[in-house]
């Protein structure tokens, strides 16, 4: 009886100590909002208005919300553009009497029985509102709409951060730089473009947020003035609705109403905002967040040990980061010598990015898979050298050794002399330009040039004269003219290569103007291998896309532009717990009910800490 009595307080004690657990693991398991950690970025401020964001955080928020007449298909690798406002796609037409000759117009069907989140009907005219609106901002000046932000980066653009998008061709046309003349409806179903020039990636600009279609509504959204980010609701015709705005937090939920009738695993988000990276990767490791696309290095083997996280797959991105030369005062064999000077492999295998091989990234369409990697080659970067002193290049000076040194391939010998000094600038405080300088400064002095160092800071560009400079640019919508027209054209403000080549020039244009997708691909085909015969750049990376998330989240939805949809993600809510579950709660209770077990059966004292330890793992 005695012992049946010590069995049954075991018995107990046990299912006592277990309760609470029980309880945890009821909590732990129920529904609840997903929370997405982002860190705000003090170079690029915040904002909700889709004619003012440019930056991708404020992309990522707005692509949840609202959507414009087309879309991308993110389950596809190359990103294909699909109808997603429009019935299906356009048609283009020609029309006379344009400012250079014929105008053209593009004109589109449009789905019908959608809502908006303030429950109008969209329809044409919301189309023709939309587009009117960004016109409005984008012939305004900064003074007058952007000093509220009293940020650099906004009050000290000679524009308004989306005017240059939509003026893609103005240094070809400059009497009409705007690229749509007219927006119209001409019913409820159909809109007209009228532009000012031809212009063939039209309808990937039209999947761009700042091409996003906005509720007609004077109670919904605001005609000459922006959104304010911290008090306003944004309107859109979305599968998520904003719910309210703090100056932590922006709450979305499912639009029960939404056109697309597949129900999604994420029905409410938590957009919460950080002013740090640090404390956003710890809250995500104690089970306060469930996604950030902010990595910080020094968190990376927390993540890898963790049972509830899941590092995505590395994608490359299509941010690209390059050396770039100015070809106003460095020539063509000096270039060739600095490409040639470069160790790529220090660049994927250190600094652990992706090479870049070409102008146009993967990810974008029309990037030529069969363009090879760089290599490093310090025989042919020296052979160019010799070359350029040899014709005359400017700038450059003959060593006094110069006939023992044109057959040298030591290095002691070329690190010995300096041919030319060269100013190079970068932006301060980004770690791996850091890094990157150090390595241009040892490769380079292996070709004899020497560099001098001017930091750019992040208020901007300002007038710094610089002769070899790190830069990136990323991609506001998926075409390969977004990477070539304004980094190379002759009378681009961006142009920082100082690059003024005629053959590339009309390249640029037909590559604009051709309408037959097979001869456009040739020709950015070509414009590809010009650009790395022509070297105004030499290739470093492409950055990669990588998340962290819990175990129970899908990456099938990550993409090369980085572009977040959660309307499409799988999460099941049954795997990720609204707290890290803490081992020592579990295991001392679990140590206790061992414990309490072993002293009633009185064999406590023969056994020792590592058995009980065992004990308590299996």
């Amino acid at each position: 009886m005695k012992k049946y009595s010590k069995r049954i307080i075991v018995f107990i004690l046990m299912m006592w100590l277990q309760y609470p657990i029980s309880l945890v693991q009821a909590e732990v398991y129920a529904e609840r909002p997903f929370v997405y950690g982002f860190r705000l970025d003090t170079h690029s401020p915040w904002n909700i208005d889709p004619h003012l964001a440019f930056d991708h955080q404020s992309h990522n928020f707005i692509d949840q919300i609202c959507e414009g007449l087309f879309s991308y298909d993110l389950t596809s690798p190359n990103m294909a553009i699909q109808p997603q406002l429009a019935k299906n796609f356009g048609k283009w037409q020609e029309k006379e009497d344009g400012f250079y000759g014929n105008q053209w117009t593009y004109t589109v069907e449009l789905k019908n029985n959608i809502k908006f989140h303030d429950n109008t009907p969209f329809d044409a005219y919301d189309v023709e509102f939309s587009f009117n609106r960004l016109r409005y901002f984008c012939q305004q000046e900064p003074s007058t709409l952007l000093n509220k932000f009293n940020q650099p980066i906004y009050t000290q653009r000679s524009e308004t951060p989306l005017k240059e998008i939509y003026q893609p061709l103005k240094n070809l046309y400059p009497a009409t730089p705007y690229l749509i003349n007219t927006t119209k409806a001409l019913n409820e179903t159909y809109i007209e473009f009228t532009l000012n020039y031809q212009y063939i990636p039209l309808e990937a600009l039209l999947c761009f947020s700042g091409s996003y279609i906005l509720s007609n509504s004077v109670d919904s959204t605001p005609k000459q003035k922006y959104y304010n980010s911290s008090t306003d609701i944004l309107v859109g015709t979305g599968p998520y609705f904003h719910v309210s705005s703090s100056s932590s937090q922006l709450n979305l939920k499912f639009y029960k109403d939404y056109y697309q009738n597949d129900v999604p695993d994420i029905k409410e988000i938590h957009w919460t905002f950080y002013d740090e990276i640090e404390l956003m990767n710890e809250e995500i490791l104690e089970g306060k967040i469930d996604f950030i696309k902010n990595i910080d290095l020094n968190f990376i083997e927390q993540f890898l040990e963790s049972n509830y996280h899941y590092r995505g797959k590395k994608i490359p991105g299509t941010a690209i980061f390059y050396l770039g030369f100015d070809c106003n005062k460095i020539d063509i064999n000096t270039r060739k010598a600095m490409q040639n000077a470069i160790n790529y492999t220090y660049v994927v295998e250190d600094l652990g990015q992706n090479q870049m091989t070409s102008k146009i990234p993967k990810g974008i369409r029309y990037h030529d898979e069969a363009i090879l990697e760089p290599k490093m080659n310090l025989t042919a970067a020296r052979l160019y050298m010799i070359q350029a002193i040899e014709t005359g290049e400017q700038g450059l000076s003959k060593p006094s050794n110069w006939e023992f040194l044109k057959k040298s391939d030591d290095d002691e010998d070329w690190e010995a002399i300096t041919i030319v000094t060269y100013n190079y600038s970068y932006f301060i405080g980004r770690g791996i330009r850091e890094s990157v300088l150090e390595l241009a400064k040892l490769n380079f002095k292996k070709i004899g040039i020497k560099i001098d160092i001017n930091q750019w800071y992040s208020e901007g560009f300002g007038d710094i004269e610089t002769d070899i400079f790190m830069s990136g640019w990323n991609a506001n919508y998926n075409d390969p003219s977004i990477y070539i027209n304004p980094l190379l054209s002759n009378t681009s403000i961006s142009n920082l290569a100082h690059v003024n080549d005629s053959i590339l020039q009309n390249l640029m244009i037909e590559g604009i103007n051709e309408e037959n997708l097979t001869k456009r691909q040739e020709l950015y085909y070509e414009m590809q291998q010009y650009i790395i015969d022509l070297a105004p750049w030499a290739f470093l990376y492409t950055s990669y896309t990588q998340h962290i998330f819990y175990s129970g989240c899908n990456d099938t939805a990550q993409n090369p532009m980085g572009k977040l949809y959660f309307y499409l993600w799988e999460f099941d809510y049954s795997t990720i717990p609204s707290r890290i579950p803490s081992f020592p709660i579990i295991g001392i209770l679990s140590i206790m009910s061992i414990t309490i077990s072993l002293l009633l059966n009185k064999q406590f004292k023969s056994m020792n800490v590592e058995q009980i330890t065992k004990n308590c793992g299996k």
